[in-house]
């Protein structure tokens, strides 16, 4: 995942031959990522110091679902399991209800929220085979600009938008497939 939205902008003005702004690039991602967003689960973890002396820890900010928690020192030890303990969560934070007996590294599994682009520097959260994803749906922003419009006639404009949504749709296809397939709801205990 090393795509940037700079790259995205090079990949639709080379096909176009024209030049793009950011701020209509960083809009036109943002728009696309709001549509197929909300529908896919990408992986991520993060690490909590977990100590002696404290119950509640800070989660990582693009959490959307914790998926699994899981002691790093036990993993290390031939143990992969996950920590039973209860908790809940409260304003970005996990709360454990008693301390924990020693200092650990406690690993988060989780499904991220995706990133909010404010910049063209933004690095997309999905696979890099899939960034056409968002050159699709920018091809189509650019066939509703009135600029091109004018340009090349409202039928024309039209067609080359369909034809751009219709690239992006199966591309969405198969970011849904990737994405749902590979990752379940939640872990099951029963398969070990």
């Amino acid at each position: 995942m090393s795509t940037t939205l700079l790259d995205i902008r090079f990949m639709v003005e080379r096909e176009f031959q024209t030049s793009l702004e950011n701020e209509s690039i960083v809009i036109w991602c943002n728009n696309a990522q709001s549509d197929f967003g909300a529908t896919i689960n990408v992986p991520a973890t993060s690490t909590i110091s977990a100590l002696t002396t404290q119950l509640t820890y800070a989660l990582p900010t693009n959490l959307k679902i914790i998926t699994r928690l899981w002691s790093l020192t036990d993993y290390n030890n031939g143990i992969d399991a996950p920590i039973e303990d209860k908790y809940r969560i409260f304003n970005g934070n996990i709360i454990f209800p008693g301390y924990f007996r020693q200092a650990f590294t406690l690993n988060v599994d989780y499904y991220k929220l995706l990133t909010y682009f404010t910049d063209t520097s933004n690095l997309i959260d999905i696979d890099d085979r899939y960034a056409t994803i968002y050159t699709y749906y920018c091809k189509a922003m650019y066939f509703q600009m009135p600029s091109v419009i004018a340009s090349i006639g409202d039928n024309a404009a039209l067609n080359k938008y369909n034809s751009a949504m219709a690239g992006y749709e199966s591309i969405k296809d198969q970011v849904f497939q990737q994405y749902l397939f590979r990752n379940e709801p939640s872990v099951i205990s029963e398969r070990w």
